[in-house]
């Protein structure tokens, strides 16, 4: 037997007639060859799909068809030839749910199908389905159907339109893997972009202020998140320190991080007292902030001159104010988180 595999590589089947080549080889041989032509080139996915149909209805020599797949557990129609056509559930459920084809030669002759609705409005004789499967998954279904028994499906069609059907849904399967990696480079592109901008905001280099060393560094543990801290000079030589945590990772919570940056930056240019600057934040962030989120956030005021901080603590992890003598005091006064 001369697979489909062997037909992709190259490998020439028996003329029809020959010995050993039986009788009906030529036109599956020909419908297999052109299927593995066809299929090897890059498509989208809808123009795919038509594709398929097409080689699969034209190798059975069927009028009607349709092919239907899964799509988050409902069945979709993906391409469908015939006037206000529809397949009957009980066809639909044998396949799927058996993962198997199904041949009915006359549907007269089936007592399950013969009363059926979309059997008697379209005039359904002789109709075949079978699966669209990948292993043991099936991921969809070709059907195909006459109206009159003029042509009759037998049991090689049935096997041709199973091969075939085998074949697409390989064919599909790897298309759609390909379309998803072509999203999640985009995806990752555009989540670089954003990495830089967000870099960008935080601030590149402290301030300089006269008897205080100031440093900070954030190392996101994703592309983009939701940390911010901040330098923030007053005109009276004091200098804000903020750092904060967006609840959430990723997009989302690097959108916020922005939001909350600009507020900040606002809120602070009046150099208030700490408590000032967080409650207008806290009101502010509340009446746009998502039921799933909220930030914490510790935000100061340092006088270098007179030594002396004062802060504002919104549910972040207390910091840690080192003595001249090395002792270790955690800053835990404060209030609840923002938003």
């Amino acid at each position: 037997t001369v697979t489909l595999q062997n037909l992709l590589k190259g490998e020439a089947p028996p003329e029809p007639g020959a010995a050993g080549a039986p009788a009906q080889w030529g036109g599956a041989v020909t419908a297999l060859v052109r299927a593995g032509r066809e299929l090897a080139v890059r498509r989208p996915l809808l123009e795919l799909f038509e594709v398929i149909l097409e080689l699969a209805l034209d190798a059975v020599g069927a009028q009607r068809g349709v092919l239907m797949t899964s799509e988050k557990g409902r069945l979709a129609v993906q391409a469908a030839r015939g006037d206000d056509f529809r397949i009957s559930t009980a066809v639909r459920d044998r396949v799927l749910d058996g993962k198997t084809s199904l041949l009915i030669q006359d549907v007269l002759l089936d007592e399950d199908l013969r009363g059926r609705g979309s059997i008697v409005h379209q005039s359904v004789r002789s109709l075949m389905a079978v699966p669209l499967q990948t292993d043991e998954r099936v991921i969809g279904l070709i059907y195909a159907d006459t109206p009159q028994l003029l042509r009759q499906f037998t049991a090689d069609d049935l096997s041709l339109l199973t091969v075939m059907a085998n074949v697409a849904a390989i064919r599909i399967e790897r298309e759609r893997l390909a379309e998803i990696e072509q999203v999640e480079r985009l995806l990752e592109a555009e989540l670089e972009q954003a990495a830089e901008i967000q870099r960008r905001l935080l601030p590149t280099r402290a301030p300089t202020v006269r008897g205080v060393e100031l440093a900070g560094y954030n190392a996101p543990c994703r592309t983009v998140g939701g940390d911010y801290y901040d330098f923030l000079p007053c005109p009276d030589g004091k200098v804000a320190l903020v750092i904060a945590d967006v609840a959430g990772k990723g997009m989302p919570a690097a959108l916020m991080m922005a939001g909350l940056q600009a507020k900040v930056q606002a809120f602070a240019e009046a150099c208030a007292e700490p408590a000032s600057v967080v409650t207008r934040l806290n009101r502010s962030i509340t009446a746009t902030c998502p039921e799933n989120r909220f930030v914490t956030l510790f935000y100061c005021l340092l006088d270098p001159q007179g030594r002396e901080i004062s802060y504002s603590n919104a549910g972040h992890n207390p910091p840690l104010l080192v003595r001249p003598g090395g002792e270790l005091e955690r800053l835990e006064e404060g209030g609840p988180v923002l938003g």
